[in-house]
């Protein structure tokens, strides 16, 4: 995705140098040089009309490349809701009025099982392709130029990837808590669960930062795969 985004803007700008070049060096021909064969009007012509081509085509790969990420994107983030939704429906009963998390023996391996599979489908989300070529700091200082999705993809980001970090510590957490011996040890790594689970709870709220980012960011792929325009053609 990154070297087809490059190779598209090296030749934009191989592009714009060529037409600049041939302005400057027409002048100087008239004024220089009139015999000079490769600024022959057709010379030219055939060759930016290449040029212009291989452009166009670079175009249209990226464009369908970008569509492909885009429908990954949106099958790895609806894989995503389904896990979050069952997770969540999970865990708030054994929430107490505390706020604690009372979890009996009995849910432990299938709590452990629901744990990887979040997890599993966040880490899916965290090292997939970006739609956006742009690292963060680049869209951060060139703000203005950046698009709309570019921008709330990094809205995402910085909203999805403490969760998934918090997600991963909580399962990393629970799974080796049945493995240690010291009790001292076992309380503190269970009070490490505790805290990430919980960290987990908030975050896969209705209204929580995260859950409206990712509702963005799912509504911006929609939008460019052409999905919200379907359906209203449909209604």
């Amino acid at each position: 995705m990154k070297r087809l985004f490059r190779g598209l803007v090296i030749l934009m700008f191989i592009t714009i140098v060529c037409v600049i070049a041939y302005f400057l060096l027409s002048a100087m021909k008239k004024m220089y040089i009139e015999s000079w064969f490769f600024l022959d009007r057709s010379v030219v012509i055939g060759f930016l009309s290449g040029l212009l081509l291989t452009f166009i085509i670079s175009l249209v790969n990226y464009h369908h490349a970008l569509s492909d990420h885009a429908q990954e994107r949106k099958a790895l983030l609806d894989a995503f809701a389904a896990e979050a939704e069952a997770f969540y429906r999970m865990i708030e009963p054994l929430r107490e009025g505390s706020g604690a998390f009372s979890i009996p023996e009995q849910l432990q391996p299938e709590l452990e099982r629901a744990l990887a599979r979040l997890d599993d489908s966040a880490g899916k989300i965290i090292r997939g392709e970006r739609l956006s070529p742009l690292k963060g700091t680049t869209i951060e200082k060139r703000g203005r130029f950046a698009s709309k999705n570019a921008k709330s993809e990094l809205a995402f980001d910085r909203a999805f990837v403490p969760f998934a970090e918090s997600c991963n510590a909580a399962f990393h957490a629970h799974s080796i808590l049945p493995y240690l011996k010291d009790e001292q040890e076992k309380a503190a790594k269970q009070e490490e669960f505790l805290r990430h689970l919980s960290l987990v709870y908030v975050a896969l709220q209705v209204n929580s930062d995260m859950m409206q980012a990712i509702r963005a960011y799912h509504d911006k792929i929609d939008r460019f795969l052409g999905i919200r325009r379907t359906r209203r053609q449909e209604t």
